[in-house]
């Protein structure tokens, strides 16, 4: 059964919602660069050097070791799928990581 949502106005008639949302993107899309390029130059700057190949972990085994990271981003979502507030799943979350640690 779906959810029907409506408006008391039209939506075309609020055309503010499109320059706001053009006005957001901006920041929005130098984000991501502007982290890549400040990891990149740090990198530089310290003269460090990346893992050879034979040092790499595999996907599994990292997965392994790093599931409470996967456990706290599923336990919130499941949490507010059932229904709880986001500051209870937010809790839960922490819960999760703290105990989940080995």
């Amino acid at each position: 059964m779906a959810l029907m949502v409506t408006y008391p106005i039209p939506f075309r008639i609020v055309g503010w919602v499109n320059s706001l949302c053009a006005i957001r993107l901006f920041p929005a899309l130098l984000y991501y660069p502007s982290i890549f390029g400040e990891v990149h130059f740090r990198v530089k700057r310290d003269s460090m050097v990346g893992m050879h190949p034979p040092e790499i972990p595999s996907v599994w085994s990292a997965l392994r070791r790093g599931w409470p990271h996967l456990a706290s981003l599923a336990v919130p979502l499941a949490v507010l799928s059932m229904g709880f507030r986001a500051i209870y799943a937010a809790v839960l979350a922490c819960i999760t990581v703290v105990e989940a640690r080995p």
